[in-house]
């Protein structure tokens, strides 16, 4: 497949092919009939005062929207275009940062195409990038020149495509995803419409009915076409489902992991005071005390003149004698 990189300057005066300067001198961009390319156009806005290449343009509130394509010799709306397709359209970054529009080309040679080329070394076709937003509104279109060659051969002379149908396609319902949601559900008043038919030719209505084998779609509000009839297949009827025999008995699986701890309970009721314990083990000897204060000195007592367990009958005699005459004197 052929890649074309061209810059697209998007402004407030249009949008034209450039280089990343700005400048329309020498810029073209050639495509040959019946050829597959890929256009990468790199999106830059109005030029920078402080620049001389043109800023990236922000993509930010385009980016989810479903893409057109269309070619036509004219820009008026009169007719369906000469070309025109809503798949393999999409925007990307490249590595340095630019903002890419890509255009996916398998084939641009149908029969409008094909007719304005005829007799025509070459032709400059008005070329136009839109975008529909989830509510049905375009919010941008882009036109600039596009030249088509015409072919020295075209293989058997019957080598046509045809546009794609008017029809939401899966970009487009993707882009409509993306930017509605929830929302498609409860705001948008039937995107798509489909009638059904018993032959897939007469008699077509919107209610399906028992007897319908083919439907037909289209989108809404846009005067776009039918599509083709589409054969909606019935599977027949099942017979009833037999219960199969029971499966043996499984292994005994491994013991799994311990749980985690679960939360402390709640503090429990004073239990029953226990029977007295049997008379425990003598404790070791404790460590000597601190020496206390000194004592006050004692009067003076009697010395005897040996120890009480020496004495005779005539010590303990004179003793009592000694005694008695204290007490008779008064000096006891």
């Amino acid at each position: 497949m052929q890649v074309l990189r061209s810059v697209l300057q998007i402004g407030s005066n249009g949008t034209r092919l450039t280089d990343e300067f700005g400048s329309e001198n020498g810029i073209i961009l050639e495509l040959m009939l019946g050829t597959a390319a890929r256009l990468e156009f790199d999106l830059r806005g109005e030029i920078s005062k402080n620049n001389g290449k043109l800023p990236v343009f922000n993509v930010d509130s385009i980016s989810a929207c479903s893409n057109y394509f269309a070619l036509d010799t004219r820009n008026g709306n009169s007719g369906t275009p000469a070309l025109l397709k809503y798949s393999g359209i999409y925007f990307e970054t490249d590595p340095s940062g630019h903002n890419i529009l890509t255009v996916e080309l398998t084939d641009n040679n149908t029969e409008a195409v094909v007719n304005a080329l005829s007799g025509h070394d070459s032709v400059e076709f008005c070329a136009e990038i839109g975008g529909v937003n989830g509510d049905g509104l375009t919010v941008f279109a882009w036109q600039f020149k596009l030249t088509l060659r015409s072919r020295v051969y075209l293989g058997n002379g019957d080598e046509t495509i045809a546009n794609d149908p008017a029809y939401y396609t899966a970009v487009q319902t993707a882009a409509l995803i993306n930017s509605k949601g929830e929302e498609i559900l409860n705001d948008m008043q039937n995107p798509v419409e489909f009638e059904y038919s018993v032959d897939g030719v007469s008699d077509w209505h919107a209610a399906q009915t028992a007897d319908d084998n083919y439907y037909r779609q289209r989108i809404s509000d846009i005067n776009a076409q039918w599509s083709s009839a589409v054969l909606m297949k019935s599977g027949g009827s099942g017979g009833a489902s037999v219960p199969g025999p029971q499966g043996p008995q499984g292994e005994k699986g491994e013991k799994g992991d311990t749980g985690a701890q679960g939360p402390q309970g709640e503090k429990g009721e004073k239990g029953d005071t226990g029977a007295q314990g049997s008379q425990g083990e003598p404790g070791e000897k404790g460590d000597t005390g601190a020496q206390g204060p000194q004592g006050e000195p004692g009067e003076d007592g009697y010395t005897p003149r040996r120890g009480i367990d020496y004495w005779t009958s005539a010590d303990k005699a004179e003793i009592k004698s000694y005694v008695d005459e204290a007490i008779l004197n008064g000096s006891w």
